[in-house]
Protein backbone atom coordinates (compact mmCIF):
# COMPACT_ATOMS: atom_id res chain seq x y z
CA UNK A 1 0.00 0.00 0.00
CA UNK A 2 1.45 3.36 -1.26
CA UNK A 3 1.88 5.82 1.44
CA UNK A 4 -0.98 8.21 -0.02
CA UNK A 5 -3.67 5.25 0.31
CA UNK A 6 -2.35 4.69 3.51
CA UNK A 7 -3.11 7.71 4.87
CA UNK A 8 -6.67 8.12 2.93
CA UNK A 9 -7.28 5.06 4.78
CA UNK A 10 -6.17 6.08 8.11
CA UNK A 11 -8.56 9.41 7.35
CA UNK A 12 -11.84 7.68 6.80
CA UNK A 13 -10.95 5.02 9.33
CA UNK A 14 -10.83 8.05 11.86
CA UNK A 15 -14.21 10.04 9.98
CA UNK A 16 -15.94 6.52 10.18
CA UNK A 17 -15.20 6.57 14.25
CA UNK A 18 -16.44 10.11 14.78
CA UNK A 19 -19.18 9.03 12.70
CA UNK A 20 -20.18 5.97 14.80
CA UNK A 21 -19.40 7.97 17.84
CA UNK A 22 -21.87 10.54 16.84
CA UNK A 23 -24.34 8.40 16.25
CA UNK A 24 -23.79 5.81 19.44
CA UNK A 25 -24.29 8.84 21.70
CA UNK A 26 -27.66 10.12 19.75
CA UNK A 27 -29.34 6.70 19.03
CA UNK A 28 -28.51 6.04 23.16
CA UNK A 29 -29.22 9.23 24.57
CA UNK A 30 -33.33 8.97 24.86
CA UNK A 31 -32.64 4.84 25.62
CA UNK A 32 -33.90 4.42 28.89
CA UNK A 33 -32.12 0.91 28.93
CA UNK A 34 -29.42 0.98 26.96
CA UNK A 35 -27.56 -2.08 26.16
CA UNK A 36 -25.13 -3.96 23.11
CA UNK A 37 -28.50 -5.59 21.37
CA UNK A 38 -30.23 -2.74 21.02
CA UNK A 39 -27.86 -0.58 19.81
CA UNK A 40 -26.52 -3.23 17.14
CA UNK A 41 -30.34 -2.68 15.98
CA UNK A 42 -31.18 0.72 16.38
CA UNK A 43 -27.30 1.15 14.28
CA UNK A 44 -28.15 -1.34 11.89
CA UNK A 45 -31.94 0.13 11.02
CA UNK A 46 -30.44 3.67 10.83
CA UNK A 47 -27.71 2.97 8.29
CA UNK A 48 -30.15 0.86 6.64
CA UNK A 49 -32.74 3.25 6.45
CA UNK A 50 -30.26 6.09 5.02
CA UNK A 51 -29.03 4.13 2.60
CA UNK A 52 -32.28 3.27 1.46
CA UNK A 53 -32.30 7.13 0.61
CA UNK A 54 -28.70 7.97 -0.32
CA UNK A 55 -26.99 4.86 -1.39
CA UNK A 56 -24.45 5.47 1.73
CA UNK A 57 -24.51 4.63 5.43
CA UNK A 58 -24.00 7.11 7.93
CA UNK A 59 -21.40 5.18 10.06
CA UNK A 60 -19.35 4.00 6.88
CA UNK A 61 -18.94 0.91 8.70
CA UNK A 62 -19.66 -2.93 7.32
CA UNK A 63 -22.11 -5.34 8.88
CA UNK A 64 -21.97 -8.74 8.79
CA UNK A 65 -24.70 -11.75 9.59
CA UNK A 66 -24.78 -13.21 12.94
CA UNK A 67 -26.95 -15.85 14.34
CA UNK A 68 -30.17 -13.15 15.81
CA UNK A 69 -29.42 -10.50 12.85
CA UNK A 70 -26.88 -8.11 11.37
CA UNK A 71 -23.86 -6.52 13.67
CA UNK A 72 -20.98 -4.28 12.95
CA UNK A 73 -18.32 -6.18 11.77
CA UNK A 74 -15.57 -6.31 14.48
CA UNK A 75 -17.71 -4.43 16.87
CA UNK A 76 -15.74 -5.54 19.83
CA UNK A 77 -13.05 -3.64 18.77
CA UNK A 78 -14.85 -0.74 17.30
CA UNK A 79 -16.70 0.30 20.26
CA UNK A 80 -13.06 -0.49 22.12
CA UNK A 81 -11.60 2.24 20.21
CA UNK A 82 -14.42 4.44 20.69
CA UNK A 83 -14.03 4.29 24.71
CA UNK A 84 -9.87 4.39 24.27
CA UNK A 85 -10.33 7.42 22.89
CA UNK A 86 -12.88 8.69 25.47
CA UNK A 87 -15.35 9.30 22.87
CA UNK A 88 -17.96 6.94 24.42
CA UNK A 89 -18.16 5.62 27.82
CA UNK A 90 -18.98 1.66 28.42
CA UNK A 91 -20.98 0.61 31.69
CA UNK A 92 -21.68 -2.92 32.64
CA UNK A 93 -25.10 -2.97 33.48
CA UNK A 94 -26.49 -5.77 35.29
Amino acid sequence: MRWAEARKTMTTNKKNQNRLANVVLYLLQGSRKPGLTKLQKLLYFSDYCHYQDHLKTITGMTYVAAERGPVLKNYEQELESLTELMLIDRKCVV
